[in-house]
């Protein structure tokens, strides 16, 4: 009797947050209808569908017994919650000039009109080079976006927030599968709900590290799932749309090769041939045997322009920032329409995911034995150094990224050297300590 009551209890959690996600929806919508920017405190109703399934897929995992499928309604409660959206879809938005959201909007919308594969960094840099300036991966996507959406508008954002909710949903339901520990799945699905509203500010506003993230726990599930090829294949894309993460991709490239026993060829089909992609596009539109894009918006990059002011910035956005300490320095460089006011209680709550994060690594790494702590320290290495010395941008993206990869791919290496972390009562002290010994 008591397993039926608890799955008449996964059932009536999503009906409840649907029911409830809108009506809030509906309260809140007539906001977005006041501008056509695509982020700002106007949109606050778009958080609703973008929080509310990962809500549900937290709620879900504190359940005693659920089975798989009940992850996968994480997409239809998006869906669900969206409907009251209906009639706005085709609202175009528009970006601030000269933004990374605007520089994506431009190439996208140039791919489309031409048509073409060229990137057209030089339309907009005047560099005089016809290769990747900016980061290469996500016009194509957005292209893609704008093509099926018909248009860059409030369904497009729709879209991303839907799709968002079907890969977490479908990592979860990887996880539940593969029997991960349940304390292990409970502090994820946490750190998810906690990163939501950055999620939400992220994917509204036209950036794509809420793509990245999404290939990296997919790049996971698959993995945890022994889907090692396709694994590889979504880690090779991940450079791609982020290439300071290539070292990372390319370490668990070496992991998966090895641990998996898999063929030369399936290095080569599944991961040298897509992660060139930019290499392909430089040789074929530039005639210019290039890989990295040539943006140098690094701190190294602007050692001339050093002062204090930056330094103060560098320390409390990229260090402390990392444990909570500078927020109110980063605050200055939220991006104008954020959601909000700078100082608000809510920007605070929205970061709260970046301390949490940062908590989640350190223990892990504290509690880890042998193998899987040298890994673990040479992943979190090779994904946060790059960003320390060559990322500039507004606080917290690139935490964002680091985090939600560091914690995707610790999840990997626990499948990999810590196997028995699959079992189905994980909250014993002896079982912790088989999960991470």
């Amino acid at each position: 009797m008591r397993f039926y009551e608890e799955k008449i209890t996964n059932l009536i959690i999503p009906c409840l947050l649907g029911l409830i996600g809108v009506i809030a929806v509906l309260v809140l919508k007539p906001e977005i209808l006041t501008s056509n920017q695509a982020l700002g405190e106007h949109t606050i109703s778009l958080l609703i569908p973008t929080s509310f399934p990962i809500l549900y897929l937290f709620l879900i995992t504190l359940n005693k017994r659920f089975t798989p499928r009940f992850s996968l309604i994480a997409p239809v409660l998006a869906l669900i919650i969206s409907i009251p959206f209906i009639d706005i879809l085709s609202s175009g938005i528009i970006h601030l000039p000269l933004d990374d959201s605007f520089r994506y909007s431009f190439y996208a919308h140039n791919i489309i009109s031409t048509p073409t594969l060229w990137g057209g960094d030089n339309l907009l840099r005047n560099t005089g080079a016809l290769e990747y300036v900016d980061q290469p991966g996500y016009r194509y996507y957005l292209a893609l976006a704008i093509k099926l959406c018909q248009g860059e508008n409030r369904g497009l954002q729709v879209l991303n927030i839907v799709l968002t909710s079907f890969c977490l949903g479908y990592s979860h339901s990887c996880f539940i599968k593969e029997r991960l520990s349940k304390s292990l799945l409970i502090k994820i699905t946490l750190f998810w709900l906690l990163s939501s509203a950055y999620m939400f500010k992220n994917i509204v506003y036209g950036y794509s590290e809420w793509l990245t993230v999404n290939l990296a726990w997919i790049s996971a599930a698959l993995l945890i799932s022994k889907k090692p090829r396709l694994s590889l294949l979504t880690y090779a894309i991940i450079p791609f749309i982020r290439q300071n993460l290539l070292i990372a991709s390319a370490f668990m490239a070496l992991i998966i090769f090895y641990e998996y026993r898999l063929k030369i060829k399936d290095m080569i089909i599944f991961y040298f041939i897509p992660i060139l992609l930019p290499l392909y596009h430089n040789l074929y539109y530039a005639k210019s045997f290039k890989f990295l894009a040539s943006q140098d918006s690094s701190l190294l990059g602007h050692l001339g322009q050093v002062n204090l002011k930056v330094i103060y910035y560098w320390i409390s956005t990229k260090i402390l920032g990392y444990f909570a300490i500078g927020f109110p320095a980063a605050m200055k460089y939220l991006p104008d329409a954020n959601l909000g006011n700078p100082n608000s209680i809510l920007e605070y709550i929205a970061l709260l995911f970046v301390p949490f994060g940062s908590i989640l690594c350190i223990s892990w790494f504290i509690i880890s034995k042998r193998k899987l702590r040298l890994y673990f320290l040479i992943v979190v290495l090779i994904t946060i150094l790059p960003t320390l010395l060559l990322g500039w941008g507004s606080y917290p993206r690139f935490h964002f990224v680091n985090l939600n990869i560091c914690i995707s791919i610790f999840i990997t290496l626990v499948s990999i050297y810590s196997p028995r972390a699959c079992l189905s009562n994980p909250n014993s002290k002896e079982n912790n300590q088989r999960v991470l010994g």
